[in-house]
């Protein structure tokens, strides 16, 4: 979701940030390219700062603790459920507004078009899937946007019933592994006219396994970049300045694997953020935790 900026709001609101989707979507660590049987935490924080036309600084915060599951379909077919909740603040003019509660329920399948990961003699495997899922009004809109000043995006959900889509390929030689994953959500309207643009995300990642045989356990460290892409936000068909961004951050992580449980984190780092026409615009590094079973 993006920020409202629109030219009815007063000035405090005229130059302020947008929030980064993709940090509670689908691209925060290996997990992303997990497959088969698993249920698992995921915890996530963010943040973007800038200043008002008085100088007055505003700054919000966004934080999802989400519950995933999956189950494997056969060889081909990957059905993963998220149950996100999450709690945020916003504060501009010295006044701080606060919201928490269920987001959106996402349900994603990854369908596997090819793969020789089951071929014993191979030395180099590759996986191609796609990618499609939908995501379900379950976290409430806030049909008060206008009346309280605040920007749209700070809202527990879109209101709408949105669909996503795209390709994730997964490469592994030896105990190196690369990873490259397109996600596109395209957000219906909602009952107050209210649209989210069309969102897009693209990363790549290059991992090294270390294995403690004995001990059974997988050390697995990586670094990769993930670009997002937000297009403008639309209210009664109407265009709304200040809604549009790109940004790019580099990503360093780590997982470890022991047994049936995996755990890791990683760490985005900003190095480009393009907010519309809002130079003075920043977005602060994002932090991802997680820990999952397989079953």
């Amino acid at each position: 979701m993006t920020l409202l900026i629109a030219a009815y709001l007063p000035s405090f609101a005229t130059a302020c940030d947008e929030c980064g989707c993709a940090a509670s979507g689908t691209m925060n660590g290996l997990m992303d390219f997990s497959t088969g049987r698993f249920i698992g935490i995921r915890y996530a924080q963010y943040g973007f700062s800038n200043f008002s036309l008085d100088g007055t600084a505003i700054r919000s915060h966004f934080y999802s603790a989400d519950l995933i599951a999956s189950w494997k379909f056969g060889k081909s077919v990957q059905l993963i459920g998220l149950f996100p909740y999450k709690w945020m603040s916003y504060t501009a003019d010295a006044v701080t507004t606060e919201d928490k509660g269920l987001s959106d329920i996402s349900l994603l399948s990854l369908i596997t078009l090819y793969s020789n990961s089951g071929d014993v003699m191979a030395k180099r495997t590759s996986t191609l899937l796609c990618k499609a899922g939908i995501k379900l009004p379950t976290g409430k809109f806030n049909d008060q946007f206008r009346v309280e000043h605040l920007p749209a995006s700070l809202s527990l959900g879109s209101g709408s019933v949105d669909l996503s889509g795209g390709l994730q390929y997964r490469y592994k030689y030896e105990a190196w592994s690369a990873f490259a994953d397109y996600q596109i959500e395209y957000n219906m309207r909602n009952d107050l006219e209210y649209r989210f643009g069309l969102q897009q995300a693209a990363a790549v990642k290059m991992v090294r396994e270390f294995t403690d045989k004995k001990k059974q356990v997988h050390l697995r460290p990586y670094a990769g970049a993930l670009w997002e892409w937000n297009d403008w936000d639309t209210y009664h068909d109407l265009v709304l300045e200040g809604t549009k961004s790109m940004d790019v951050y580099l990503q360093p992580g780590m997982e470890c694997a022991f047994g049936d449980w995996s755990i890791g984190a990683n760490l985005d780092i900003p190095l480009l953020s393009v907010y519309s026409d809002q130079p003075d615009i920043h977005a602060g590094a994002r932090i991802t935790a997680r820990a999952y079973y397989s079953f």
